[in-house]
């Protein structure tokens, strides 16, 4: 079995699959490490209210964003099948039906924007200080602007990654990226108000996603920028859509729920420390994700051509857990010399507790991962939705019960709590649903990784995180075998 995985390791790294997850895990880190080296700086020279805005506002224009209708993914997978066939007019028609309704959604985006910095505004609404008011009324509508340019640069970036260049894609993200934070550090280090922060994100986001048009043009000869509705490539890319829309508004939902019970429960202040540490566990979760998001073309391509998945799956998500845990334990000793060194004995008192919290959330969350990309590429993007709902479901009950009995901690506690229990229904109906293995123990043996993860936590000591990292990778041979992968009837 080691000669077998010694073989799956080199085949890998000869592969374009490894540029494509190097680059996309570098989009993923790149910009989100400058953010967080910036956090300081944002807090020194705005304020930790101020900077608690930015995050209620970044949380506001999330919640927004369920107008986006899932087209990312979609036009993934279509570009995908129309390379396949080989259908050049067919893969031009259907970046311009997805590219058409994203250009009408980012005026309704603006609209949505209005009404709601004009509550809050008027109506007091998170019981924002009234000083701020002003401010978060007009950040909002300019991070409105912002976010509809992404809805239409999530297009075009989506035609790069069914090309399966993720690497490309990821190129070009990271470099709007870092020219979007380095502008952000230097106007606040000059000490420029958060309104005029915003507009330069907007402003460089507009004069990005032109370079990338030209980029997609060179790549698919789609060059019809005015909006063009042909009824037969709608249905089409809705038929894709519409449910992954609904994933996507149950994600965001799901994603921001606890966000607005911790600044209504609580106040702006907490809020803000509470959004430092969720800013670490986001993108390290980001960084996870991206990873391995190469994979959804790829399972895509392969039920196209009617070959098996269950292989494919059991290799990736082997690989995928053994990275993560060997990266959150690393993480976890490094994190106190580290964060307390970037944030300041003071502030990293304020934010340790939600920290520890996260790192285990980040390892339970990342179990979820491949199974949720190879859903969508084998087209079981409806159980991906009913998961979101349960997921959702659970956290609205538990975050505020955890809150109450366990006070600032629970909010953390709460998000564990409800994907705990989720989790072995979400990973039985995958084995049975998306790769035909029924097996009635599986969501249960997802759990065996996270228990032995959880003893860190518990003696906080250099030789059981070795330790910890033994146990994880062997039970990973038990939960995910090649050679039963392999030679199992399902």
């Amino acid at each position: 079995m080691l000669a077998e995985l010694r073989l799956n390791i080199s085949t890998f790294i000869k592969s374009r699959s490894l540029s494509n997850a190097a680059w996309s895990s570098a989009e993923a880190v790149i910009y989100p490490l400058l953010m967080i080296v910036a956090t300081p700086i944002f807090i020194q020279k705005l304020g930790v209210e101020l900077y608690g805005i930015w995050m209620l506002v970044n949380s506001i224009t999330a919640t927004i964003g369920v107008l986006n209708v899932g087209l990312g993914d979609a036009t993934i997978k279509f570009v995908s099948k129309y390379l396949a066939l080989g259908d050049r007019k067919g893969l031009v028609k259907i970046i311009g039906a997805s590219y058409s309704i994203y250009l009408a959604l980012c005026f309704v985006a603006i609209s949505v924007s209005l009404v709601i910095s004009f509550l809050i505004k008027n109506y007091d609404l998170f019981g924002i200080p009234k000083a701020h008011r002003l401010t978060i009324f007009f950040t909002i509508q300019i991070a409105s602007i912002t976010l509809g340019l992404k809805f239409i640069e999530q297009i075009f970036l989506a035609v790069f990654k069914g090309f399966e260049r993720y690497d490309l894609a990821a190129k070009i993200s990271i470099i709007g990226k870092i020219s979007i934070i380095i502008v952000n550090i230097l106007l606040a280090y000059l000490g420029y108000s958060l309104i005029i922060i915003f507009v330069s994100t907007c402003i460089v986001s507009f004069i990005y996603l032109v370079v990338e048009a030209r980029l997609v043009y060179n790549f698919s000869g789609f060059n019809k920028f005015i909006p063009s509705y042909e009824k037969v490539y709608i249905k089409e890319i809705a038929s894709f859509g519409v449910w992954t829309w609904a994933l996507s508004v149950l994600s965001i939902l799901t994603g921001q729920i606890d966000k607005f019970l911790v600044v209504s429960l609580s106040d702006i202040k907490t809020f803000a420390y509470y959004s430092v540490a969720l800013t670490i566990f986001t993108q390290i979760h980001n960084f996870f994700s991206a990873s391995i998001s190469w994979i959804f073309p790829i399972v895509s391509r392969k039920i196209h051509q009617n070959e098996r998945i269950d292989v494919f799956y059991f290799e990736v998500q082997f690989f995928f857990i053994a990275s993560v845990t060997f990266s959150l334990i690393v993480f976890y000793f490094i994190k106190t010399p580290l964060i307390s060194f970037w944030l300041g004995p003071i502030i990293f008192g304020k934010v340790n507790h939600f920290i520890d919290a996260f790192v285990v959330l980040n390892f339970i969350m990342a179990c979820t991962i491949a199974p949720y990309y190879f859903l969508n590429g084998s087209g079981n993007f409806k159980l991906n939705t009913i998961f979101n709902v349960i997921t959702f479901a659970a956290r609205l009950l538990l975050i505020p019960l955890s809150y109450h009995l366990l006070g600032q901690i629970g909010l953390v506690v709460g998000l564990i709590v409800s994907s705990l229990l989720v989790i072995p229904f979400q990973i039985h109906q995958f084995y049975k649903r998306a790769i035909d293995h029924n097996d009635r123990f599986s969501g249960l043996k997802s759990l065996i990784p996270t228990v032995i993860f959880s003893a860190l936590f518990v003696f906080e000591n250099v030789f059981i995180g070795l330790a910890v990292f033994c146990g994880v990778l062997f039970t990973l041979f038990y939960i995910y075998p090649y050679r039963r992968g392999k030679t199992a009837n399902p």
